[in-house]
This record gives structure tokens, sequence and C-alpha cells, in this order.
């Protein structure tokens, strides 16, 4: 779990905030707040999170999915569509 507003794991480990995250100052505030609220429930999900950190964040759309954030990671990358609904 994370320690509240922190940003580091319950080991202690220095986590990414959301705005050291690339594309996160071009979000809209409506997606700046979703990013943060799925970011902490990413993070909390792992018991390793400093293992799971995003390199870049952007909102895409298409006719299939919608608006979503596509968040990238090292080696692979996720949908997010609510801040509890990533795929």
């Amino acid at each position: 779990m994370l320690r509240k507003e922190e940003w580091t794991s319950c080991k202690g480990d220095a986590l990414k905030k959301p705005e050291e995250i690339k594309g996160y100052v071009g979000l809209s505030e409506e997606h700046k707040k979703l990013f943060i609220a799925f970011l902490r429930n990413f993070y909390n999900t792992w018991d390793h999170p400093e293992e799971h950190i995003p390199t870049k964040v952007c909102l895409k759309k298409s006719k299939a999915s919608g608006a979503y954030l596509k968040v990238d990671f090292k080696n692979e990358w996720l949908h997010v569509k609510g801040s509890n609904t990533w795929y």
C-alpha cells in the first residue's frame, strides 16, 4: 500500500508521481484527475509497485474503445477507462 499522498511504496521506495510521467502536463484537468486516481489504485495493486512504473501517458480515442488514457510501461501499455478499469 502507498503511504497517503507521498508516492512511496510501503518499503519506502520512491514511486514516480503523476506529474513526473511524460505526457501528464498535456492532459486536461479531468484526465489528470483520472490518471492520479488510476495511478494510486494501480500502485496499490502490486506488492512491489516500484517494478511497475509508467513511462508515458496520453489521451487516445477510437471508434471501438471511445476515449481512454494510454499508459505506457517499459514492455507493455494499458487502456485506462476509469480509476479502477484498465486492461
